[in-house]
């Protein structure tokens, strides 16, 4: 392939010279030959300089620069383009248009141009020119056209993927259900469709055997799942119904429902928030890549309440390290199962992937520093509603720390226990969001109502208690 683009790199030198010979052998200098008169004609002129005349006589200075862009493009070429079919062809376009005047500047102490154009609209005589000079415009027209092109794929483009193998092994209470729906239920991000895409593709194998996407599964089946390990995953802007807490032109709330993914994932490519605030605004920041556009931190699926998102650079800088800093205020409401006797306290224990269940986090000796601040809202009988406010930020922090005390949460299919009430997933929502301004330091602080369905959970279990 490189041949095919050197190729027109030759065609355009060789046409270069070719037209400059014609033009020297037949054409006395100042001669004029009208083709469309009089916008275009064939003028024997010769240029000692640059463009418009510039630097006239300055051969030493037009042959270091030359080399050097040569140089540049033959290194980008191979370093930088290849794959990239449009940034090769304006590059070897450029290299045409380089070594053609290079070698009359070498060879004449000056350039040949005879191509005479007059601009009918604005009635202007553009500067002489030839076939090399002609072909260093398209050049740099051609880039300017990729790096358009390549990044509008850019933000369609999601980001690499990248997933290791995962064994799952089948308990009782699992016995007897679809592959899609066993395996969906370890990995919130999983969609069943993508998983049953998955089975007959060959990558989720059962005892070491491929299945068929209706096969239940047994009791003491091992599974290994193999998703790709490079997914590609475009990032399509969609008219969701998002609630937007707060916006300017910097940082922006959002009160993200339930059941919502916060960025594409694997399986998740649509409907996410990301596709809802590419569709909202433009404006998002870059710092976390082309698939979470904006995105400072993030809720669990099922989790829902407000979330801070970056509209540039500089204020996702900011953002984050304020919460490096531990100075943005976060507090979610959770109802959990227990009788929670004394009013307020501090869980200090660390967090880390579960030894036993790769897609669990588990209070470890190894993991990560974790501080959760929780006090008592309300007792219902066996529940109790609490305050949890986060001192770090870790994932499924307050899921595991409230399991870990002995106080799951309601509804927690992860880290609740095994007879808890089934809606649709835990019992968690991030009330209040409180961070310094990025612009003017000035501290703001949100707050969001839980859902209608959480509200309804809660008065429930008041007319009981």
């Amino acid at each position: 392939m490189f041949i095919l683009y050197y190729g027109i790199a030759l065609v355009i030198i060789a046409l270069d010279q070719w037209t400059k010979w014609l033009v020297v052998k037949n054409m006395e200098l100042g001669e004029r030959i009208a083709v469309l008169d009089p916008y275009l004609g064939w003028l024997s002129h010769r240029n000692r300089g640059a463009a418009w005349g510039m630097l006239e006589g300055q051969m030493w200075l037009f042959a270091i620069i030359t080399v050097a862009v040569i140089a540049g493009i033959l290194w980008y070429f191979h370093k930088h383009a290849t794959g990239k079919p449009l940034f090769q062809l304006s590059l070897m376009v450029l290299l045409g248009g380089a070594i053609g005047n290079f070698i009359d500047r070498m060879l004449r102490g000056e350039v040949v141009d005879f191509v005479d154009v007059l601009i009918p609209v604005i009635n202007y005589d553009f500067p002489i020119f030839n076939v090399a000079d002609a072909a260093l415009t398209a050049g740099v027209v051609l880039m300017i056209l990729f790096i358009i092109i390549d990044e509008k794929q850019e933000k369609k483009k999601g980001v690499l993927m990248e997933i290791e193998d995962l064994t799952i092994e089948i308990t009782e209470e699992m016995a007897g259900v679809r592959i899609d729906k066993a395996v969906s239920s370890i990995d919130e991000d999983w969609s069943r469709s993508q998983i049953a895409n998955w089975v007959k593709d060959g990558a989720v194998k059962v005892n070491g055997e491929t299945v068929k996407p209706n096969y239940k599964v047994r009791l003491d089946d091992v599974i290994i799942v193999s998703p790709p390990l490079l997914e590609e995953l475009d990032v399509v802007p969609e008219d969701l119904d998002l609630e937007i807490t707060y916006e300017d032109a910097d940082v922006l709330v959002v009160n993200k429902p339930r059941g919502m993914v916060v960025h594409p994932a694997p399986g998740h490519a649509n409907g996410t928030l990301v596709n809802g605030l590419m569709f909202h605004c433009n404006d998002l920041s870059g710092i976390n890549g082309v698939a979470r556009p904006g995105i400072v931190h993030r809720i669990d699926k099922d989790t829902s309440g407000l979330l801070m998102v970056a509209k540039n650079d500089m204020a996702h800088t900011s953002l984050v390290d304020q919460l490096v800093k531990k100075t943005v205020t976060r507090k979610y409401v959770a109802l959990v199962h227990g009788h929670i006797p004394h009013d307020k306290g501090t869980i200090e224990a660390p967090i880390g992937r579960d030894s036993k269940d790769r897609q669990k986090m588990a209070v470890i000796d190894k993991g990560k520093h974790a501080v959760t601040h929780f006090r008592v809202l309300e007792r219902f009988g066996n529940f109790t509603l609490v305050e949890c406010r986060l001192e770090t930020g870790r994932t499924h922090q307050i899921r595991v720390h409230m399991k870990y005390i002995g106080f799951p949460l309601v509804g927690d299919p992860k880290y609740g226990p095994k007879k808890t009430m089934d809606i649709g997933g835990q019992a968690l929502h991030a009330e209040v969001i409180g961070f310094d301004h990025p612009r003017t330091g000035e501290y703001l602080e949100f707050s969001a109502e839980p859902p209608a369905e959480f509200a309804e959970l809660l008065e429930s279990l008041r007319e009981k208690d």
